[in-house]
């Protein structure tokens, strides 16, 4: 019987940083794998307010599940994160 909904792996300190960069990536259909040799990987596509703000509400879900933060906490975390590994927003 054919599973309708897969379930994600479990999201752990060790692997949540690599997930959140493939959540974003897969806006604009790549993965870390193919861009992680490309020093500026992070500055050749974008994504737009929408999709910015779908990957920012899932992101800090997913810090508050596995750093057990409560929101404001894990909204500064994304913060953090979104400077170094974020795309940028077309405006």
């Amino acid at each position: 019987m054919k599973r309708l909904f897969q379930r994600r792996p479990k999201l752990t300190e060790q692997t949540i940083a690599i997930h959140l960069i493939n959540k974003q990536l897969a806006y604009v259909g790549k993965t870390w794998d193919e861009v992680k040799d490309d020093p500026n990987w992070f500055q050749t596509d974008q994504l737009t307010r929408k999709q910015y703000n779908e990957w920012k509400e899932y992101s800090i879900k997913a810090i508050q599940e596995v750093y057990k933060f409560d929101h404001s906490q894990a909204s500064l975390e994304f913060s953090w994160f979104d400077m170094g590994y974020g795309l940028s927003v077309k405006k």
